[in-house]
């Protein structure tokens, strides 16, 4: 079964006001806050695991094109 984790992020910074608009925020701190929020739930052994399977993946479409390729 598939779990899928919500979680609520803030923004610690002051801004005046209750909120700020998301338009507010650098591009680049957006990006990494985004991107941390993602990364600390990810296995690191599990996503290593998956990254070689792709390239093995990847590999094995490239022979077969170019094995594709030089029979026509």
């Amino acid at each position: 079964m598939l779990w899928i984790h919500f979680e609520s992020v803030a923004v610690t910074k002051k801004f005046k006001g209750r909120a700020t608009e998301i338009e507010a925020i650098e591009p680049g701190k957006l990006r990494d806050l985004c991107e941390n929020c993602i990364t600390r739930h990810i296995d690191d052994h599990a996503f290593e695991q998956l990254q070689l399977a792709e390239d093995a993946e990847r590999k094995t479409l490239s022979m077969m094109i170019e094995d594709y390729t030089d029979a026509a």
